[in-house]
């Protein structure tokens, strides 16, 4: 029989047979041309097109949260992707609301503070853990300086800021017996906790945007959009820049060394920016100008007036250390970065001749300075 001849591709030819009446030697030989002739064709197929990356646009939201407008920047490849991933990012903030709010009564944190001093160690969500854990340490670090603890002082100073004068001090005193962090007891097995004196309220004002600023990126990252930035007040969580771009450029407004308002960018990727304090607001009682940053270790709101502008690898440790920072100063803050080395820090101080600023040298870097 005549092979039958294929054609399949450049140069290259495929070729059977219908059952063999060749000899076999015959046979045998036209079976080894037909796999040269095979081999040959395998070299000759064309390499696979590289199929480009698909273009990425930018995408904002913006939805209120924890009492603010929360705003979202994303490139996705298409609006529906952004769409869906936003509606998680946002999903994810509110259910962090309902654990951390201490304005929702039935709120996973309020809920604990009512068995303060029972003695019961209560079983916790792993989101509201991971708070209460981080909180510890910085509270170690910065010697008290930010405490979870801190609702007690809090709620008698949002009745001074309402009437207008402070409450009697004896209330304060009262209330400084349910506060304190090491009055947290941590099971980490059971992933439990006690509140060990009576009447504690814990507060996580001072952190809880930050870490929902961070849950809110990683939902993002899970639905496969890595450049973003989320934004909740004075903290800002960003991830991978921008298609083309260097980084996220975030606007500062801050005070030069002249005392000059001016503004200011700082490029940041994977990492979070925080601004905490009152500059230019503030309450005024009996001649003395209160900030409505309460100082865990008095219970009164800070009376040194200015703000600090910290940036850290992630947006639960910069909106932690920047309320701590307030209640510290501009020397004690500069005397604590140098051992925290991932931390930077940007302090505007009002004096009563213009301002002093301070900053580390790593902002310093970021400014062109």
């Amino acid at each position: 029989m005549n092979p039958i001849r294929q054609q399949t591709g450049r140069n290259c030819v495929s070729i059977s047979w219908n059952r063999p009446s060749l000899p076999l030697s015959l046979f045998l030989l036209l079976s080894a041309i037909w796999m040269l002739l095979l081999a040959g064709c395998q070299h000759a197929k064309p390499e696979p097109e590289q199929m480009p990356e698909p273009a990425l646009a930018r995408y904002e939201f913006k939805e209120m949260h924890m009492g603010t407008d929360v705003r979202m920047v994303l490139y996705a490849t298409d609006s529906l992707i952004a769409a869906d991933a936003a509606d998680a990012a946002y999903q994810r903030i509110a259910d962090l609301e309902e654990i951390l709010s201490d304005y929702i009564d039935k709120s996973e944190i309020n809920r604990l503070s009512r068995t303060s001093g029972s003695g019961r160690t209560v079983r916790v969500s792993e989101p509201l853990y991971r708070v209460l854990k981080r909180a510890g340490e910085i509270s170690e670090r910065t010697g008290g300086a930010f405490d979870l603890t801190v609702g007690p002082f809090v709620e008698l100073w949002r009745i001074s800021r309402r009437i207008g004068e402070l409450v009697p001090e004896e209330e304060v005193r009262e209330a400084a017996r349910s506060v304190g962090y090491r009055n947290i007891r941590f099971d980490e097995g059971c992933r439990c906790v006690e509140l060990l004196e009576s009447g504690m309220k814990l507060d996580a004002g001072g952190i809880g945007k930050g870490f929902a600023s961070d849950e809110a990126l990683a939902v993002l990252k899970k639905h496969g959009i890595t450049s973003a930035l989320v934004a909740s007040a004075g903290d800002i969580a960003v991830g991978e820049a921008p298609p083309g771009r260097a980084g996220w450029e975030v606007g500062l407004n801050i005070v030069n060394d002249e005392g000059e308002r001016v503004e200011q960018t700082v490029t940041l990727t994977n990492a979070a920016i925080s601004t905490s304090g009152d500059l230019f607001q503030f309450l005024l009682i009996d001649g003395v100008r209160y900030s409505h940053i309460v100082n865990p270790r008095t219970g009164y709101g800070i009376t040194r007036q200015g703000f600090v502008t910290v940036i850290a690898p992630d947006a639960t440790t910069a909106d932690g250390y920047a309320s701590a920072f307030s209640v510290l100063g501009p020397e004690k803050t500069d005397q604590l970065t140098e051992v925290l080395d991932t931390i930077d820090y940007y302090f505007i101080l009002a004096m009563d001749d213009g301002y002093s600023v301070s900053r580390s040298d790593g902002f310093a870097h970021l400014l062109g300075e």
